[in-house]
Order: structure tokens, then sequence, then C-alpha cells
């Protein structure tokens, strides 16, 4: 048993996580790659070190970022689901 409109709040609980997701993740890319101007020429540093160009970094980053999203949207929700059919108990 599970309180009512319990599935309802946390569809809409999460439908109103993914757009700011999806901006956060437009935000980080464009931030991260117009570094090097979103060149994928790869670089050598100051040190000599061959360097990943900035477009590969904000591309990992982004996806990186998603999943970490995707991650706390599912273990949110079946937390919740297992938590709300948990009788109350007056103590």
């Amino acid at each position: 048993m599970t309180f009512p409109g319990h599935n309802d709040h946390q569809m809409l609980h999460n439908a109103a996580l993914c757009p700011s997701q999806v901006g956060f993740s437009a935000v980080i890319f464009v931030l991260l790659g117009s570094e090097d101007g979103f060149s994928t020429e790869w670089k050598h540093d100051a040190a000599g070190q061959l360097r990943a160009p900035a477009l590969y970094n904000a591309l990992f980053s982004t996806i990186a970022f998603l999943l970490g999203a995707i991650t706390s949207i599912v273990s949110g929700f079946l937390g919740a689901s297992v938590c709300s059919p948990c009788p109350l108990v007056d103590g």
C-alpha cells in the first residue's frame, strides 16, 4: 500500500528536474568546450605534455554529469518507493 498520489508526486518531481539538468548540461558543455574555441586539435602544454582538446573534456564532463543526474533520480525514486509504504508509527 502506498500513500495516495505518491507516484504522481514522484513523476512531477522528476519532470521538473529534467529541464534543469538539460540546461546545466548545456552550460557545462559550452563553458568547458569554449576554452579552446571548440577545437578538436591535441596540443602540448608548457611542460610538453600532450593534452586532450577542450571539446573532448566538455563532452566527457557533460556525459558524466548526466549519468550522475540520472542515477540520482533513479535512486531517489527507489528510496521514496521503499519508504512510502512503511506504516507510520506513533511513539
